[in-house]
């Protein structure tokens, strides 16, 4: 096949000189790619570390001692008794599995097994006989697991558990049942999420011998409301 020849000056060759045509757009495209690399353009820029380079070393170290598995040493506020104005110590160290690291968002670690361990401790009492002695318990934790921090206790009549995304949702029906409404009245009603209900948009001030019901999102003459 016949290879066209044409003069063409080419970028950071020199002097100028007869080159195939394919060749000089190859080089030219190769120069270019070449400046883009340079100068970073069409590469994606790198996310910027909110830690430090000497600091990750000591997160990571830290992630792993503090998984939720085994329960560690934790210091411990001890509960004063009800007749005593005082007692020391005050604070013990004891396995909890309090504060450690879950991976997923909205879960917490939360012990599987847990006993008492009794504590002899003194203090003042506040009948004013003077120190005494006392017995205190404190919570140990035999071991830990992650779990949702939402529980399906915390949903109410309207809403549904999703174990999954440990959060409560909104039944569908509730929904369903609103959008049909919207259709009804256009304009006048909108489904709100957060309380998986179907508001009216607006309320109206009501004029004397009628009132403000929900259910149509007007007012209406007193005779005509259900008791």
């Amino acid at each position: 096949m016949k290879v066209s020849l044409i003069l063409m000056l080419c970028i950071g060759i020199s002097p100028l000189f007869l080159v195939q045509e394919g060749d000089c757009q190859n080089h030219i495209r190769r120069m270019h790619r070449h400046r883009q690399r340079s100068s970073g353009y069409g590469r994606a820029p790198k996310s910027k570390s909110c830690v430090p380079r000497e600091y990750r070393a000591k997160h990571r170290d830290m992630a792993t001692l503090t998984q939720c598995n085994t329960p560690r040493k934790t210091l411990v506020t001890l509960d004063t008794p009800d007749d005593f104005k005082w007692i020391h110590p005050t604070a013990v160290l004891v396995n909890r599995c309090d504060g450690h690291q879950c991976n997923d968002v909205g879960e917490h670690c939360v012990p599987t097994v847990s006993t008492q361990e009794l504590f002899y401790v003194e203090g003042e009492m506040k009948n004013g006989v003077g120190k005494q002695c006392a017995n205190v318990t404190a919570r140990v934790d035999m071991g830990c697991k992650c779990d949702c921090v939402i529980q399906p206790s915390d949903c109410g009549h309207d809403w549904e558990y999703n174990e999954r995304m440990c959060q409560c949702l909104c039944r569908n029906d509730l929904e369903e049942k609103c959008r049909k409404r919207m259709l009804e009245r256009p304009g006048m009603v909108m489904w709100d999420g957060k309380t998986c209900t179907c508001p009216c948009n607006q309320k109206m001030e009501c004029s004397t011998g009628t009132s403000w019901v929900p259910e149509y999102c007007s007012c209406r003459s007193v005779s005509h409301v259900d008791p």
